[in-house]
């Protein structure tokens, strides 16, 4: 069940990186001033996870492998949609959020068209994001420095869960 959590962060290609990048580029900074960073990382880890458990929920049958970040790009999209259902003060005002819907609808249409999306993965992201948008506990309540010592913690707890992946596939690739 590893490979959930490593797809997350492998992908096809340099196109796929770069697309992801980007997509990434233009909503995350949304997302991490509505959420807060420890939030923002904890959403983005979990849709992804959670887009990668329903595509392989929903396909099990299906001996492809799976990568990308774009489920968990997709979460952060709907942690959006999340966070305005939730009303977080720092949510973007419902006509920006708007905006930034139509604009994931459009890059989502261009990526689909390439042929190669798991379009279940993106809805479980989406849905996902959202979701642990809508059960996380209010922002408001916490202590700016208590915020950003939490960041840096899941930033570290994020880093050390790669570092590991990355060596359980280098040590795991040579048979030992």
């Amino acid at each position: 069940y590893f490979r959930l959590v490593l797809a997350v962060f492998l992908h096809f290609g340099f196109r796929h990186f770069i697309a992801n990048m980007l997509t990434l580029l233009a909503f995350g900074p949304i997302v991490e001033r509505t959420l807060g960073t420890g939030r923002f990382l904890l959403t983005y880890l979990l849709a992804g996870i959670l887009g990668n458990l329903l595509s392989f929920l929903a396909r099990p049958d299906v001996e492809s492998v799976r990568a990308g970040a774009s489920g968990a790009v997709l979460g952060l999209i709907g942690a959006l949609v999340g966070a305005r259902v939730k009303r977080i003060a720092a949510a973007p005002s419902r006509f920006k959020t708007w905006h930034v819907l139509a604009a994931g609808a459009v890059l989502y249409a261009w990526i689909a068209g390439t042929g190669h999306a798991d379009h279940i993965a993106h809805l479980g992201g989406a849905l996902g994001g959202c979701l642990i948008t809508l059960l996380l506990p209010r922002r408001e309540d916490d202590d700016p420095e208590r915020e950003r010592r939490r960041s840096m913690h899941y930033t570290l707890l994020a880093a050390m869960i790669f570092l590991v992946a990355v060596l359980w596939r280098v040590i795991g690739g040579r048979g030992a």
